[in-house]
């Protein structure tokens, strides 16, 4: 189920070319003879996001700027939202089928990631295949959870700029979202061809990659004492105002190292990617909202590639709001350009609650 990798904003490759909206300068005093002239301290994260905020980017033109994936040793210190430092230590890189992103959110080793990422810790005796004309969707038996252990290792592909960063523990399935899931090849075509059987598998109980029960939490065998780790949000959705942000490990076609984006939720469809592909008639408006623009998303302006599936996403005061699932760019589930979706905590929250033991479900998402 590996994600499809694509490149980034190519509008955001020169300000000029995207049109950036320069920031007033402070006027520099004229240096004294023999003096090294003063140089302009770094802009901090929140003033680059204020400062794109205003100039139209994206494939559809409209959507709220962000800042793109930077090496986190490039964002100043100064500039670094609430949280920040912390969240370097807990979130971390996974591998167990797929490179993914995770969040730990209990100091008992509890962490979210998708769905899509963790295949591998799912009870063999539990799992079938079934084909539903040329639709093949897998169904399993959510008693059987937790499962046995699954474990989180380096990469062994031909990737050779593999850092080796990855979480090197060990698992388990503690709860998904959903008892079903479709494979990659019939989500990225039923929505268009036939969304009235899309959303039938929905309601049935599947979910697919980047779809709004993408979601997993797992526990680790043998939690590390005093590690860092975010409570999920107790919140709603985040203000359209509110700066978001996230960190993972997004694969650049060079390595999977940590890096930083932020941008803003979107509400409205127009101004997503998604409504290219209604002007084009290749999905009508009311499937195109009912499955891709599905209240339980949030959308934002946040750069995602393949990698940072499973990130979490924080908003201003440092609180996970939401975990990411996918990058819309018209065409399917794919991640560059348009618009990051995420699931929110809240509907997580809500999805769990008869899953998981009272005991457990207090750790991990209590609001006491």
């Amino acid at each position: 189920m590996r994600i499809l990798l694509a490149s980034a904003l190519a509008a955001l490759a020169s300000p000029a070319r995207a049109g950036l909206v320069p920031v007033p300068a402070t006027p520099t005093p004229v240096p004294a003879p023999h003096t090294a002239p003063a140089t302009a301290p770094p802009q901090t994260a929140p003033q680059i996001v204020e400062r794109m905020r205003a100039t139209p980017l994206g494939v559809h033109g409209k959507a709220p700027d962000h800042v793109p994936f930077t090496p986190l040793d490039k964002l100043p210190a100064q500039g670094a939202p609430a949280g920040y430092e912390r969240a370097k230590s807990a979130v971390g890189r996974i591998y167990l089928a797929t490179n993914c992103t995770a969040t730990r959110v209990s100091p008992q080793g509890h962490i979210l990631t998708a769905f899509h990422c963790v295949p591998n810790c799912l009870p063999d005796d539990s799992v079938s295949w079934k084909e539903d004309g040329k639709i093949y969707k897998l169904r399993f038996d959510e008693s059987k959870l937790p499962g046995g252990e699954c474990k989180s290792h380096p990469w062994t592909g031909t990737d050779k700029a593999d850092p080796g960063n990855v979480w090197k523990k060990k698992y388990r399935l503690l709860a998904v979202g959903s008892s079903g899931y479709l494979r990659v090849r019939a989500v990225s075509s039923l929505p268009y061809q036939n969304p009235a059987t899309f959303l039938r598998l929905r309601a049935e109980g599947h979910t697919a990659i980047g779809d709004v029960d993408d979601f997993a939490l797992l526990q680790e065998v043998e939690p590390e004492p005093g590690a860092p780790f975010i409570k999920p949000s107790c919140g709603g959705l985040p203000a359209t105002s509110e700066l978001l942000w996230a960190i993972s490990f997004p694969y650049n076609g060079r390595d999977y190292l940590p890096r930083y984006t932020a941008g803003y939720r979107i509400d409205k469809m127009e101004d997503t990617a998604i409504i290219d592909e209604v002007r084009s008639g290749k999905i009508k408006e009311a499937d195109a909202r009912a499955i891709f623009f599905d209240p339980r998303f949030l959308w934002s302006s946040l750069d995602a590639a393949s990698g940072a599936s499973g990130s979490g996403v924080f908003d201003q005061k440092g609180e996970l709001v939401s975990v990411t699932a996918l990058k819309y760019t018209g065409g399917g589930w794919t991640y560059h350009s348009g618009s990051h979706g995420s699931i929110p905590i809240s509907h997580i929250r809500a999805r769990l609650l008869p899953k998981l033991p009272p005991a457990v479900y207090q750790t991990v998402f209590g609001c006491d």
